[in-house]
């Protein structure tokens, strides 16, 4: 589920809010909170689906990277007792038969 942070909805739900609150104190007019409500709507609505995407591509780039760490971490070679052995052109074959390359 995304972050309430990332949703058009949270926002616009804040801005409707925020300017209500300017209202109800005097300090803006409501027929120039209406003009800014709509203005600051499409601000979100255009700006927020790009904040959006750029945190999902980068948190996709992360976790790939972590899913490819691993698995060249667990194909490593290792020697019998554990430790990692300078690999062979037959351990570097195999790594890249098993990724399918």
């Amino acid at each position: 589920m995304r972050s309430a942070l990332l949703t058009v909805e949270f926002w616009v739900t804040m801005v409707t809010n925020v300017v209500g609150l300017v209202v109800l104190f005097g300090g803006l007019s409501a027929d120039k909170a209406d003009s800014l409500k709509s203005t600051l709507t499409v601000i979100i609505g255009a700006v927020l689906p790009l904040v959006a995407s750029t945190v999902y591509a980068k948190s996709r780039s992360d976790l790939k990277r972590t899913i490819a760490d691993a698995t060249l971490y667990r194909l490593t070679p290792t020697d019998a007792d554990g430790k990692v052995r300078t690999a062979s052109v037959d351990d570097a074959t195999a790594v890249l038969k098993r990724l399918g390359i």
